[in-house]
């Protein structure tokens, strides 16, 4: 889970459409954040071949001329 800084507690993961600040405290790992406004939701990841603006939005972690693709390790080890 996360840890709640103003409580001092864990708790769970947030779900999607949350609010967030940080890619870790969302469910699916992906923060689609405002960095202007340092917040943003918590949205799914992106599959191989649809579009994003960096690697955190892909599910194997690679974005690649703003396509979700296979991660570097993918391509070099079987």
């Amino acid at each position: 889970g996360n840890c709640d800084f103003a409580t001092g507690r864990c708790r769970p993961k947030e779900p999607l459409d949350a609010l967030c600040t940080e890619h870790t405290e969302c469910d699916s790992g992906y923060c689609d954040r405002d960095l202007a406004l340092g917040a943003g939701n918590c949205r799914p990841l992106q599959a191989l071949g649809e579009p994003c603006d960096e690697d955190a939005m892909c599910a194997d972690g690679a974005c690649l001329e703003d396509i979700c693709g296979p991660g570097l390790c993918d391509d070099i080890l079987p």
